[in-house]
Formats: structure tokens, C-alpha cells, sequence
């Protein structure tokens, strides 16, 4: 199943120098247009660490942008309204195309268990890792504190 995932998730595994483990522990992911727009305006605001986002997406090629089609747009501008601009790209594409949904962001995860979309987050994705061998508790509780 293909994975959104918000800027949420990825800032946090960006600031706490651990991009390479969300690619580890996901693969190939997408982000919208819209998320791209927040990490870039992120960058300018002076949010370094975010170009290792980038990086990622123009130069090491496992995260993708997923353009917002058809009714995903529609669904989209009623979002919008509720919660950001992210947010809201992302829940549409999950909504609509049946994709896992990645959010810390509390609104968005209140909607994704209302419309039964797959969630996880920053949190569960760390369990996941201690689960499978890739990380220890002391790890995860690391990445935790650097993200936070």
C-alpha cells in the first residue's frame, strides 16, 4: 500500500538526523505538493535540517510528489477550511486513493479515524522499529527527544 506522510513525521525524523530511518522502515513514501511548500518554506525560515528532505526527494529519489487530481482537489478546499494545507492534501489523497496516512498532527488524526484511513505516526513508526530489530527503546527514546 502506498504511504502520504505529512511534514510532521518527516520534520521529526529530519531534525533528529534520522531521515535514513524512515526510508528504512517505509521505502518509498509521498508527500503532496503541498507538504513539499511547507518543508521549502520551512528551509527559508531557516529550518536547515529540512534539506535533507530535499535532498531526498530531488537527488536520492525515494520520496515522491503526489499531485492532487480530480476530486481530491474538492476535498481538499472542504479540508482546508478545518486544518492546513498539508494536512489537508494529504488526507485527500489518502481519502480518496485508499493510501496510509503519516501525522502527528492531532486534527488530521481525529479525521483519518473518522473516515477509517490508515494512520501511524512519529511514535508508532518508532515502535514499529524496536519491534522489527532496527532500533533499541534508548534509540527510539533518543529520536524522541530530538524531535520533540
Amino acid at each position: 500500500m502506498s504511504i502520504v506522510v505529512n511534514n510532521t513525521v518527516i520534520s521529526n525524523f529530519a531534525v533528529a538526523e534520522k531521515l535514513d530511518l524512515l526510508r528504512q522502515i517505509l521505502g518509498k513514501i509521498y508527500i503532496t505538493q503541498e507538504v513539499l511548500q511547507e518543508i521549502e518554506d520551512g528551509i527559508k525560515e531557516g529550518h536547515l535540517f529540512l534539506n535533507a528532505v530535499k535532498k531526498a526527494i530531488d537527488e536520492d529519489n525515494w520520496i515522491f510528489v503526489a499531485e492532487l487530481k480530480n476530486k481530491e482537489l474538492y476535498l481538499y478546499k472542504i479540508l482546508s477550511d478545518k486544518m492546513g494545507i498539508g494536512e489537508s492534501s494529504c488526507l485527500s489523497i489518502a481519502y480518496m486513493r485508499k493510501w496510509s496516512f503519516f501525522s502527528d498532527d492531532k486534527t488530521a488524526r481525529n479525521y483519518a479515524e473518522e473516515n477509517n484511513i490508515a494512520l501511524v505516526g512519529t511514535f508508532g513508526l518508532l515502535i514499529s522499529a524496536i519491534e522489527d530489530g532496527i532500533l533499541s527503546k534508548d534509540q527510539a527514546n533518543s529520536i524522541l527527544r530530538n524531535s520533540c
